[in-house]
């Protein structure tokens, strides 16, 4: 992700927060009104097959790769405020693939069909593993929420609603291959690599538990499922469409104030 981009959720993020705390300060004074929760966890996150022709001898030759999924860690903070009875709205901000908000530990399976120079129809295959791609993931969701308060200590809050995600990925863009006369058979030799990256307008849905130790301070756990399609536009007119989001599971503290 682009500095640019860290700085737009970020500062989108940040007026959010202000701005519902702001709102729950503003309530009459009594029981908390509003909570702030904060999470370390992982998320399932879609591996990738994509295929991308190329020409080469003046003639048409192709190579596939397929990119891990896996389970990408990373950090979720959530806000919310109280507007009517147990009625909430709030917003959260998720980012994967590494608090850091990058990774650099993506694994992708490449094989390749490579032209021959002296013989059309008469290609070879070489195939081989690149490793140290990049991936990242940051949304920020947009929250209705049902707050169920089971017991004093104990609560239960119900949330959905629309995500905005960016993703920026490691792309192969060519496989590198080597051969000697009479170039029968190749070599995989490494790849070429290019940073792509989108955004994309999706969903989520989920729900929290918290278990407070105090009026105001306690822990919880977090179930979130979001979803959406993202199309990289590739050179050569080349477009990988994925998908991104997928069920978090997170814990951490939780505060209502």
């Amino acid at each position: 992700m682009t500095a640019t981009c860290r700085i737009r959720f970020f500062g989108v993020f940040t007026v959010l927060l202000v701005g519902l705390t702001s709102l729950a300060l503003a309530q009459e004074e009594g029981e908390p009104r509003g909570f702030i929760s904060v999470n370390v966890g992982v998320q399932s996150a879609s591996s990738i097959t994509a295929t991308t022709p190329f020409t080469l001898f003046v003639e048409e030759g192709s190579f596939a790769a397929n990119y891990q999924g896996g389970n990408p860690p990373g950090l979720d903070v959530s806000v919310g405020v109280r507007v009517w009875d147990n009625l909430a709205i709030g917003g959260g901000l998720s980012a994967f693939s590494g608090v850091s908000f990058s990774s650099a530990n993506i694994t992708a399976d490449v094989s390749a069909r490579i032209p021959h120079p002296f013989f059309f129809d008469h290609h070879r295959t070489v195939s081989g593993t690149v490793e140290g791609l990049a991936r990242s993931e940051t949304a920020i969701h947009v929250l209705g929420m049902w707050i169920a308060p089971l017991t004093d200590r104990l609560e239960v809050i119900v949330f959905g609603g629309p995500t905005f995600f960016t993703v920026g990925r490691d792309f192969i863009t060519e496989v590198e291959a080597t051969s000697t006369y009479p170039f029968d058979a190749a070599q995989f030799a490494g790849v070429s690599q290019l940073k792509a990256s989108e955004s994309t307008v999706g969903f989520n849905a989920g729900v929290d538990v918290g278990f407070y130790f105090s009026e105001h301070v306690g822990v919880g756990g977090l179930l979130r499922f979001s979803r959406a399609t993202v199309d990289f536009s590739l050179p050569d007119a080349n477009v990988v469409s994925t998908d991104v989001g997928g069920l978090q599971m997170s814990g951490g503290l939780r505060v209502r104030f």
